[in-house]
């Protein structure tokens, strides 16, 4: 390995007591051993040539016999190999300096806020270089991805040097049981339970069913390698999401150890187990579901604990260092209540309706009040469903909308375009789709699609009631552009065929052509002084300035139709 042009040969020879042995030379000791005894080669291989790296796989050492004798995947493996319990490989913590523990909090579901909560409280700890993290768990579980990705988180804590624990007072079911098997350390009261961590999918009609076998299979793969990675009996790990899944108790016959394997285990192994018993926890169709004492015996967690201070103990943390639980602020709290699909339903349609007076208005409060809806819409999300990408769709959409409102005439392509981006980026961010595309994952839309169109209906049949009532309130009358010439007489019933008692419509057929000026922003509509009346017009183009030169290019119904002109009247 040293010398790259040495070259290296494995001879099989015959030694003086007739034992056939195998050894690695060089073409100097094989040609000693060929003059010496001629006889003596049995078979000759070359191992390296001269010009080649020395550079073997722990596979090709062991097929050729050379440095390497056993290889092993796993630390199982080679207390397997040296005949020593599985927990004999679990590193051991430095109890060099300072103890400082932190207590974190995974209460509930595990859903994405739970996700954010946990990620800001995890770095928290760290940045306060903690040598011990207590993740207290009381949770009926929630979406795998999650789980599976704060197990991993935890269990890349041992390469900071960071000792996690799992401490269980009640349950850690599903999800939980996954993130608990994460931690170096599982702690359970006596009677809390952890398990049946099977995958399950939202088929048709909200029902719920067993995942189909390639989830199975993902699900399997994660709860053995955090099994193996953590020194606890692998296919006992796998029974918790597989119900067919049977496991034995063996004893090894050379340490008299206790062990736990699946049968597929039994054959791969290399020495004969004897008798073994079934755990009847893994009979067939049961998930894996054990208390605290049962986990102890099947080696899966730590004799069971009475409560934190017994914790404290056998964790070897001072009864006068106080464990303050991390839990939820009220701005996690605020932030969880409008995650719920409730809470999107008003803000979207308060933040809807004050668009709708804004326009109508022009104030500027109704416009902040919007503003302020939709913040916190996003922000309730932020993190868990809804990230940048929903954002920039959201705003992309507004973007759109307000071309066509204010620069380009009519509602056309920018706008439809604009309110579709809107729609889509609000149900994106009520929602998180996880894993490949499919109909089931489709399906998880339904809910936030159908909240935010039935929002939607709401706010057209509101905006209506608006439109009539709105004009007439004393309030507000000041400020809502009104059509031309409206007033109490506008909304009086009137006789078909009688009289106009206010000339308007007449009127309105003589002001084509004629040219005044402009009172407030037209964008598009405002008010314009053509001769000596006071005008409700709408822009044809682009907006006019207050005290522009505007004519009257076409009259429809009640709208008056201006362009700015070069005229003055």
């Amino acid at each position: 390995m040293l010398d790259r042009n040495a070259e290296v040969i494995r001879a099989t020879v015959t030694g003086e007591d007739k034992t056939v042995k195998s050894r690695v030379v060089g073409p100097g000791e094989l040609q000693l051993i060929q003059k010496s005894n001629p006889k003596a080669v049995i078979e000759v291989s070359r191992i390296k040539d001269s010009d080649d790296l020395g550079l073997f796989s722990g596979e090709q050492a062991r097929r050729l016999d050379i440095l390497v004798t056993q290889t092993a995947e796993t630390r199982s493996d080679v207390a397997a190999i040296y005949g020593l319990p599985a927990r004999a490989m679990k590193e051991e913590k430095s109890s060099k300096g300072e103890t400082i523990a932190r207590l974190i909090k995974i209460d509930g579901p595990i859903e994405p806020m739970l996700h954010r909560f946990f990620n800001q409280q995890l770095a928290r700890a760290i940045s306060e270089k903690a040598t011990v993290i207590i993740f207290e768990i009381d949770s009926p579980g929630g979406l795998l991805t999650l789980a599976e990705t704060m197990a991993n988180d935890i269990a890349a804590l041992e390469e900071r040097g960071i000792h996690t624990v799992a401490w269980i007072p009640r349950e850690a079911i599903s999800g939980a049981a996954i993130v608990a098997l994460g931690c170096d350390d599982i702690y359970m009261h006596s009677e809390a339970r952890i398990g049946d961590a099977a995958p399950i999918e939202m088929k048709e009609g909200m029902a719920f069913e067993r995942a189909p076998e390639k989830v199975l299979s993902y699900t399997r793969e994660v709860l053995r390698t955090l099994a193996e990675k953590k020194g606890r009996p692998p296919g006992l790990a796998e029974a918790m999401a597989d119900k067919d899944l049977k496991v034995f108790r063996v004893v090894n016959p050379q340490t008299g150890e206790i062990q736990f394997k699946t049968e597929a285990e039994l054959h791969a192994a290399k020495q004969e187990f004897g008798d073994r018993q079934l755990v009847a926890e893994t009979r067939e169709d049961n998930l894996l579901t054990v208390n605290g004492r049962q986990a102890h015996e099947l080696q899966l967690a730590e004799p069971p604990v009475s409560g934190m201070e017994e914790l404290k103990q056998r964790l070897g943390i001072p009864r006068a260092v106080e464990l303050r639980a991390i839990e939820r602020t009220w701005v996690d709290n605020v932030a969880s209540m409008l995650s719920g699909g409730g809470s999107a339903f008003m803000l979207f349609f308060f933040g809807s309706i004050l668009i709708y007076l804004e326009l109508h208005t022009q104030v500027g409060l109704c416009g902040i009040g919007s503003a302020v809806c939709f913040t916190l819409f996003f922000w309730a999300r932020w993190g868990g469903t809804a990230g940048w990408l929903e954002l920039a769709l959201f705003l992309l959409g507004l973007a759109l909308i307000a071309i066509e409102i204010f620069l380009i005439p009519g509602f056309g392509v920018f706008g439809i375009s604009g309110g579709l981006l809107v729609f889509i980026a609000l149900v994106m961010a009520s929602e998180t789709m996880t894993g490949s595309p499919s109909f089931q994952g489709l399906q998880k839309f339904g809910a936030p699609t159908a909240t935010l169109m039935g929002s939607l209906l709401t706010v057209i049949a509101v905006a209506a009631v608006i439109s009539h009532y709105l004009p007439q309130l004393p309030l507000l009358r000041r400020i809502v552009l009104e059509p031309p010439g409206a007033g109490e007489l506008a909304f009086d019933p009137q006789l078909v065929g009688s009289p106009d008692p206010t000339g308007l419509l007449n009127a309105d057929h003589g002001l084509v052509g004629q040219v005044g000026g402009a009172i407030s922003v037209l964008r598009p509509a405002g008010k314009a002084k053509i001769g000596d009346e006071l005008v409700d017009v709408v822009s044809d183009g682009p907006f006019i300035n207050p005290g522009t030169a505007i004519e009257v290019v076409r009259v429809e119904g009640n709208r008056v139709f201006v362009r700015e002109t070069d005229e003055t009247s």
